[in-house]
């Protein structure tokens, strides 16, 4: 009897939450996996017997496809770029680097004797920091050949310890760059140009500037 009651209190539990947050698997699992552990704390301090977190089916987390831009859709892109942003925007398509990873990567970070690049550094809102996610983020990236001829073209007057991508505005070149300013100073203005022109990957809105992420399927076959 005790058991069926603390099952039925564990689905009241997983059943309590808004409709707006049950439709996001990944919140809830977060939320069960905390309480879960504030549960098991208080059962080994006896504070109460039996934790509620047991035997409870969550939502599952649906898994995204990958989605890739095509080399037709990234040359349209490019296109419309600047032509300091276009470099870093190539070696996105065809790398998948985070913008973090892209606005924290410094240029004695690329191995041109090897046509790679390692990711280490990730510009974050407090400034560059050592890649704080785990040690897979911490990886070797090749580079196909024209996306390492740009990446040459772009550092040559660069020093070796100097980030490659920085701000280019008249009076404060040279700073990091900062992701609301680099989406409503280049992102949405392209976003806007190349609306309607092409079909894109359904995830790339006016969002985050990751969501330029995505690779292009051209890329696979550069490794």
């Amino acid at each position: 009897m005790a058991a069926d009651r603390t099952q039925r209190s564990g689905d009241r539990f997983s059943e309590s939450f808004p409709l707006k947050a049950r439709a996001r698997a990944w919140g809830i699992e977060r939320a069960y996996n905390l309480t879960s552990s504030i549960m098991r704390a208080a059962v080994d301090d006896d504070v109460i017997a039996v934790s509620l977190c047991r035997s409870i089916d969550l939502p599952p987390i649906a898994v995204k496809p990958s989605q890739w831009f095509t080399l037709d859709q990234a040359q349209s892109i490019l296109d419309e770029l600047p032509t300091a942003c276009k470099t870093m925007c190539l070696l996105g398509f065809y790398t998948g680097l985070r913008w973090g990873e892209l606005s924290g990567l410094h240029c004695h970070r690329i191995d041109r004797r090897r046509s790679r690049l390692f990711v280490v550094e990730v510009n974050t809102e407090s400034g560059i920091k050592e890649y704080p996610k785990s040690s897979k983020s911490r990886r070797e990236v090749p580079l196909p050949p024209h996306v390492l001829e740009a990446l040459e073209r772009h550092i040559h007057r660069l020093d070796r310890d100097a980030l490659v991508f920085t701000t280019i505005t008249k009076g404060r070149p040279g700073r990091h760059l900062d992701d609301g300013n680099w989406r409503r100073q280049t992102r949405w203005p392209v976003d806007a140009a190349c609306s309607g022109r092409m079909a894109r990957p359904a995830e790339v809105s006016a969002g985050r500037p990751g969501a330029w992420r995505c690779r292009c399927a051209g890329s696979r076959t550069c490794r």
